[in-house]
């Protein structure tokens, strides 16, 4: 083979790889077993059944309820430190009133237990844990509607000592502009915090206790970064990959 020729081949060979390298950092991360449709039925959009869908600290884990949402049954699914756990609930329920449940499993051969309560319509939801191995867990989950897709991610937070690296948790719903997130640091524990959203990234003011703590994020894709500064001298960084 010339050298001419094999100067073509190779020429060739960097313009693909280039071209390959430039396609890859510009294409956003994607959750490749996420849904992106909500799975709740329109009937219960204003209704306490349906589907609602959150993300668990104290550890780090992901939460799906399905309340009567095109069955007769309320089940959940618990994916907790990549551990699948099913929770059932026999607790009953009547049309057009408020639901107060509890739903029961296993992990590792011990008992789980987590109690979900909300109003008729779907609001003013409380989830409480007790999840053996995991003292302190917590859960926070918002209601999808059937135009309202409920997107879950799971990441870390770093701060300028080891005192705030830990878990970062993230539920978003880009319908309605909102953001719940949990995070999990030895300084201050299982805490949760939230504010507004948009389709480009979430933010929040005063979300950390200062009036001047702010967190701040960009999505790309189904993978979020930011920063976060607790207005009294102390900042860092924090992302998550889409996982629900």
């Amino acid at each position: 083979m010339s050298k001419k020729v094999l100067s073509v081949i190779l020429v060739f060979a960097l313009v693909l790889c280039i071209s390959a390298c430039k396609k890859s950092e510009s294409t956003p991360y994607k959750c490749t077993t996420c849904s992106n449709t909500p799975k709740a039925a329109a009937a219960n959009d204003h209704a306490a059944t349906g589907i609602y869908k959150g993300v668990v600290v104290g550890s780090s884990g992901i939460i799906t309820f399905d309340l009567f949402n095109t069955t007769s049954t309320m089940t959940a699914v618990m994916i907790l430190d990549s551990q699948a756990v099913n929770l059932t609930s026999t607790s009953t329920y009547v049309q057009g009133q408020p639901i107060s449940a509890v739903f029961t499993g296993t992990m590792n051969g011990s008992p789980v237990t987590i109690n979900f309560s909300c109003d008729a319509y779907g609001g003013n939801i409380s989830v409480t844990a007790s999840i053996t191995g995991h003292p302190g867990a917590i859960i926070l989950v918002m209601k999808e509607l059937s135009t309202a897709l409920i997107q879950c991610f799971q990441g870390s937070i770093s701060g300028s000592s080891s005192s705030y690296n830990g878990v970062f948790n993230l539920v978003l719903n880009t319908s309605t502009g909102t953001w719940g997130g949990e995070y999990n640091i030895p300084i201050t524990g299982p805490s949760t915090t939230g504010g507004a959203s948009t389709s480009s990234g979430v933010n929040c003011t005063g979300c950390l206790g200062a009036p001047s703590s702010n967190i701040n994020g960009t999505l790309s894709g189904d993978y979020v970064s930011g920063t976060w500064n607790d207005g009294m001298g102390d900042t860092g960084m924090w992302s998550g990959t889409r996982t629900l």
